[in-house]
């Protein structure tokens, strides 16, 4: 395999829940909820000496606005370092291939993050990008994708797919170098130590996302090694758990029943 040189970057990195704006009174920038951006659906709010302070570090920031400041909030995640590093997966810990499970239900073929062309990483937005695409029960417009180097957890999401009642399930083997790739535009992450770099325990402890990888922006058609279709079942054919049988265990009787009712005479005494 082709050697992939490390890349690193610094990125903004902001509380992992809201607090109340009055507990951080001090701190000049916050992640906002907003319907402005209907992908990351947060803003930053920031003051003039917030920005200034950010755009010494990230002089590619947009010009700063009156209108950034003005309104108010309840609710926010204060900055709480403005430059933390963050290296993309390369050298001998880049692992030769990856596997995808695509189905369906998923644009672009799967090989495509969802906001392919849409949505643009920033040193700002990066960690909650990051937040969203991990959080399983979202489906927002990221530019991420997500692969294992694992067989046996490519076989288990198929399964929860299946489960799901998806249709058209594959899974995809790739490789993570070679021709077709951009290292520059398709970096490569290993969720663990995004974990550690964004100060996250729960991506570097939870069970899932131990050989979990994310592909910035798509994974390019001429590093596919093999594509392996996997039968159609229908949603009804796949039981969601295990049927009681009839002698899991002993029926209660019709005695045993009444003795746990209150007689209708019963009245408590004091």
């Amino acid at each position: 395999m082709a050697f992939v040189p490390y890349e690193h970057f610094n990125v903004a990195l902001f509380e992992r829940s809201p607090v109340e704006y009055f507990v951080r009174p001090q701190c000049g920038v916050f992640l906002v909820k907003s319907t402005i951006d209907p992908c990351l659906k947060v803003k930053v709010w920031w003051t003039r000496e917030g920005y200034e302070q950010l755009k010494r570090i990230y002089p590619d920031l947009p010009a700063f606005e009156e209108t950034d400041w003005h309104g108010s909030f309840v609710n926010g995640r204060p900055l709480v370092n403005s430059a933390v590093p963050v290296f993309t997966c390369a050298g001998p810990e880049r692992p030769r291939i990856l596997f995808r499970v695509v189905h369906d239900g998923q644009p672009h073929d799967g090989m495509k993050a969802r906001g392919y062309g849409l949505v643009d990483i920033t040193p700002i937005n990066f960690q909650i990008l990051v937040d969203k695409h991990l959080r399983w029960s979202s489906r927002h417009l990221g530019p991420f994708l997500s692969a294992t180097s694992c067989r046996k957890k490519a076989r288990r999401m198929v399964d929860v797919y299946r489960r799901l009642g998806e249709t058209g399930i594959r899974i995809i083997i790739f490789k993570t170098s070679g021709p077709g790739w951009d290292h520059k535009a398709q970096r490569l992450f290993f969720v663990p130590l995004l974990g550690k770099y964004l100060h996250s325990r729960d991506y570097q402890s939870t069970a899932h996302m131990e050989t979990e990888y994310l592909v910035e922006s798509h994974t390019p058609p001429e590093s596919i090694m093999k594509i392996n279709t996997i039968e159609d079942v229908k949603l009804e054919e796949v039981p969601k758990m295990r049927k009681r049988k009839k002698d899991d265990s002993t029926p209660k009787t019709k005695e045993a029943g009444k003795s746990t009712k209150r007689s209708k005479d019963f009245r408590r005494k004091n």
